[in-house]
């Protein structure tokens, strides 16, 4: 195979099975043949055979004058090659390898102590080369690529690749992927280290919440407890914590430890200085005073003119009313008699 051929073989394999050709190409024309030569692992000439399988890929190379070329058409050759040679399925834009053991030899090409460096410094290139839409269609391979060097990067691309991660995460949970999405979370998280609720209060914040999500969505509950208690114990404010506490409350009404996440609810209304009823019986008198109440402000009024009342737009209220909707069932497990005044609290609110 030609040398072009060989690095663009060992940038594809990094970028997995299924690869975008037009990324192929923007590493090759940032990288430089001394990047690339100092990761391979034999030296141009060395007839040695990586694999069976994939005898094709350590056929002799030669040398190359130039350093870097960005043009399409010094890699136009070497393009057709993969496709003739049988190693990829070329399509006009996405590429294939024909065969898990020719990405497995590919990848194989880079030396095994560059490996980490060599994946970062593409990650690098595309996220520097890509345009928004680009990066957006590879954020999952960028971040992966970027993560495989993260212990040998400063505290400021610490701190960029903390946020990327929380993206892919995002991306990730939107298309309901909580499995990958965790990895990604947890990847932002051990970037941004101990220093991160000092360093990046709002990315720690958000990595935490969306990680405990996720672990709830997947049922894995012991990391979610202890995102979600690493949030409450923290001297924020309440808001910031609506996330997890959700999260927590939910998770103790599904495991019906109803006492629990009543108490939980009830808290975190009273952290939002919101109006909370007291868990305790309430009397037959109480129930008929605040139903006359209610009744009283409803007068007059229509199904239609309630339908056309503006939305709650307060977003303290709109939080106290879901701690309300998560109190409707523990109340009725817990303290059936509260559970009128719950109602009425959620319909004048």
């Amino acid at each position: 195979l030609q040398e072009a051929t060989q690095r663009i073989l060992m940038v594809a394999s990094c970028l997995g099975a299924t690869f975008r050709l037009s990324a192929v190409l923007q590493v090759m024309k940032n990288i430089s043949q001394v990047e690339m030569r100092s990761s391979m692992r034999f030296d141009f000439g060395d007839a040695a055979k990586i694999e069976s399988s994939a005898s094709l890929l350590t056929t002799n190379i030669s040398d190359s004058n130039t350093d870097r070329d960005d043009s399409y058409s010094s890699y136009a050759s070497s393009i057709e090659e993969l496709g003739e040679d049988g190693l990829c399925e070329m399509g006009h834009e996405v590429c294939h390898f024909v065969h898990d053991q020719i990405q497995s030899a590919a990848f194989k090409l880079i030396s095994p102590d560059q490996r980490d460096s060599f994946r970062g410094r593409i990650g690098s290139i595309l996220l520097q080369s890509l345009s928004a839409e680009e990066l957006d269609a590879s954020l999952f391979e960028v971040v992966g690529l970027l993560n495989c060097a993260a212990s040998n990067i400063t505290d400021k691309e610490r701190d960029e690749l903390a946020r990327m991660n929380l993206k892919a995460g995002i991306k990730a949970s939107e298309n309901a992927a909580f499995d990958t999405a965790k990895v990604y979370f947890k990847a932002g998280r051990e970037a941004l280290g101990s220093r991160g609720w000092e360093g990046d209060h709002s990315t720690m914040l958000d990595l935490c919440s969306y990680g405990a999500n996720a672990c709830y969505a997947t049922g894995d509950f012991d990391p979610m407890n202890e995102l979600a208690d690493e949030i409450l114990s923290k001297d924020i404010n309440a808001k910031e914590k609506f996330t997890v506490s959700d999260i927590k409350v939910r998770y103790l009404c599904a495991s019906e430890k109803w006492n629990e996440s009543m108490d939980a609810a009830l808290d975190f209304r009273r952290q939002l200085g919101l109006p909370t009823l007291k868990k305790e019986p309430s009397s037959k008198f109480t129930i008929i005073r605040e139903y006359i109440r209610l009744k009283r402000l409803l007068k007059n009024k229509t199904a239609e003119d309630i339908s056309n009342l503006p939305r709650l737009d307060n977003k303290r209220y709109e939080m106290g009313q879901r701690m309300n909707e998560h109190l409707t069932a523990s109340s009725w497990n817990v303290e059936p008699t509260m559970l009128p005044l719950i109602t009425f609290q959620i319909v004048t609110t």
